[in-house]
């Protein structure tokens, strides 16, 4: 898998909007073992707002690791606040608790950590994700907060969301202003902007230049993202050779996203580019960067294990590398995860299964996975869910993430569900419109249904 996103919020949150995301440019090829197993279809102002009532309210205790954090945090210490509130966003030592998680944002965020801040907008934004309605309003100032704090990233939500026209004018000003006085990531952030035309003209000519002058004067992002211009063949033409060069360039510099990509074009090249395969080196770039945290790495240096790619198969190290990945949101990771567990000599029982593949779907579609939704979608269908019923209207919410992400098998199974008003209104419009989405997206049980 290419890892293509320019700028990683600092809590996982933030990978689950990584498609909204104003940095993300991301381009992804998948193994065969991606694919989803056989799953039968379903039959027939700016200041901060005011103090929530929460706050007050009575909590578990935490847990004896995570006092240390809290004892710091009611002295005042604003990163100790944001890592205990990202505790209760990634459920690494204590369950989900987005209004907890909240309060420790909001601490963070009025002691001036930006980035608390713009987190504690991403939670009310994507308030569907932990089980409650978005709210817009609610998100909206808290990202006016950091963006007019200074927090460009904010500024971007603000106006991606619809919220506030003029803050990505004042970030884009100050970004141009800051790369004319040769800051060099500034140079980058206003490439992004013009790659993905926020608040100006789509122009990947001048981003290009941008870019350039970043990787010249040695900041090797810059290079980085030449390398992803020349993959993606975006404003020129597609050119894995020059990709290389740059991925490499940037990979000897540390550029661990580089090292991944990398990895990815000699572990699949093509023959117009001229690149032999070199399986070994693929394995030891994905490792180097797996062992720096890039998690899309540890999923591909899992991908070779699962497979036997240049390594002898080994089951076991692929699922702990999934793991490691999956607890990172790297969604096509839990989705990956999911399938050991359910195919093979790891699978077990049903309910066994279902205990372990469900909440490995569910992760990997909040995480942005369009595979893992389409499968989640099925389980909602067929009973395969902890409540064990047939739940159609779920498996329509999870089959339309995954069908507006172009995932042709979940357009073809939500069109069925259209048809026959299966967990809700019947539509048989759109039905037939979403059955020629899955035809031209390549499902031949779609085309045959023509």
């Amino acid at each position: 898998m290419f890892n293509f996103t320019g700028k990683s919020a600092a809590i996982p949150l933030a990978v689950v909007l990584l498609l909204i995301s104003l940095a993300a440019i991301a381009f992804y090829t998948f193994a065969p073992s991606d694919t989803p197993p056989d799953i039968a279809p379903p039959i027939s102002e700016t200041s901060p707002p005011a103090e929530n009532p929460q706050h007050n309210a009575q909590h578990a205790p935490l847990p004896e690791s995570l006092q240390k954090l809290s004892d710091e945090c009611d002295t005042d210490d604003a990163l100790a606040c944001y890592q205990l509130a990202a505790q209760f966003i990634t459920e690494e030592l204590v369950e989900a608790d987005v209004d907890r998680a909240r309060i420790f944002y909001e601490k963070a965020c009025t002691l001036g950590h930006l980035p608390a801040c713009t987190d504690l907008g991403l939670t009310y934004e994507g308030g569907g994700v932990f089980g409650n309605e978005p709210d817009l309003e609610m998100a909206g100032r808290w990202y006016a907060v950091a963006c007019e704090a200074g927090d460009d990233d904010a500024c971007g939500n603000l106006i991606r969301t619809g919220l506030d026209g003029e803050s990505l004018k004042d970030a884009l000003e100050r970004t141009r202003e800051a790369c004319d006085a040769n800051d060099l990531l500034a140079c980058i952030d206003l490439g992004i902007f013009y790659t993905t035309g926020q608040g100006v003209p789509e122009d990947v000519s001048f981003a290009y230049n941008l870019y350039t002058k970043a990787c010249d004067g040695g900041e090797m992002l810059g290079c980085y993202y030449l390398g992803s211009i020349y993959a993606q063949g975006q404003g020129v033409e597609a050119n894995r050779a020059e990709a290389y060069r740059y991925y490499d360039q940037a990979c000897k510099g540390g550029e661990m996203m580089a090292c991944n990509n990398l990895g990815a074009l000699l572990e699949q090249p093509d023959d117009a580019s001229k690149i032999a395969q070199d399986l070994n080196r693929a394995r030891q770039l994905y490792e180097q960067a797996c062992n720096a945290e890039n998690h899309g790495a540890c999923y591909n240096l899992a991908v070779m294990y699962q497979e036997g790619r240049g390594v002898p198969a080994d089951f076991e190290r692929a699922r702990e590398l999934f793991t490691r990945a999956c607890d990172a949101w790297e969604g096509a990771a839990c989705h990956s995860l999911a399938v050991l567990y359910a195919s093979g000599e790891n699978a077990s029982s049903d309910e066994e299964n279902t205990a372990h593949t469900f909440p490995l779907y569910q992760k990997g579609c909040e995480a942005g996975f369009a595979p893992a939704c389409h499968n989640l979608g099925m389980m909602y269908a067929t009973g395969q869910h902890p409540g064990g019923e047939s739940d159609f209207q779920s498996a329509r919410s999870a089959l339309e993430t995954a069908c507006d992400a172009n995932h042709a098998p979940a357009c073809y199974f939500l069109s069925l569900l259209y048809t026959n008003g299966q967990g809700g209104d019947a539509d048989p419009e759109l039905g037939r419109r979403l059955m020629q989405k899955s035809c031209e997206g390549g499902e031949a049980n779609a085309c045959n249904s023509l």
